[in-house]
């Protein structure tokens, strides 16, 4: 009997190193950019939209505009170029490799890939959100149904966790925010969103 249990503790054992292998392997297995990643033109266009979108929420009238996935991403791409800039220098430190957004026809998926590095030597981690945005009393709100570390899926409380994580990246984007904030509508189509204000 003795024996028996002293077996089994041993498969437990081994159960448990294989899946804290196998969950290590996932994380550290990136997840890469796939979303159209757009041009310093359209970064601007991004730029002009949030321009009139806070000069009309400013004056009280109704605006809609469509915004494409191209971008929003070509505007990301300029804050992670300002971050990895004032980052530069140091030895041990986690950038931010790219950032991007995939809208589809009823969700979006946030893609970030970080770059952990101690000197020359580096090592990508991705954290992908899945999140449904919807405006409810006036007030934009995402709605978080996934997340993966690299290709691991995390469940319900890690998938909120992570997407916490993830927001602090946008702690510094007030202007956006507070705009994004006073949606009235929001809107997706396969690599659109078409977002207005009343």
């Amino acid at each position: 009997m003795a024996r028996s249990g002293s077996f089994l503790r041993k498969i437990i054992h081994i159960a448990v190193d294989v899946c804290l292998v196998a969950a290590i392997i996932m994380i550290l297995w990136s997840v890469g950019p796939t979303a159209s990643p757009g041009s310093d033109q359209d970064a601007e266009r991004l730029t002009q939209a949030f321009d009139t979108l806070e000069a009309r929420i400013q004056d009280g009238q109704p605006f809609q505009t469509p915004i494409e996935e191209r971008e929003i991403n070509a505007y990301l791409a300029l804050k992670v170029k300002r971050s990895q800039d004032a980052a530069a220098g140091q030895r041990l430190r986690v950038d931010i490799d790219s950032l991007t957004f995939s809208i589809r026809e009823r969700d979006f998926v946030l893609l970030m890939v970080t770059e952990w590095l101690w000197g020359s030597a580096g090592k990508r981690i991705s954290c992908e959100i899945t999140g449904v945005p919807r405006v409810v009393a006036g007030e934009l709100q995402i709605d978080i149904t996934g997340a993966r570390l690299g290709h691991l899926p995390l469940p319900g409380p890690g998938a909120t966790w992570l997407a916490d994580k993830v927001a602090t990246i946008f702690s510094h984007s007030q202007r956006e925010r507070d705009i994004l904030r006073r949606l009235s509508l929001i809107e997706l189509r396969e690599k659109q969103a078409t977002v207005g204000v009343n």
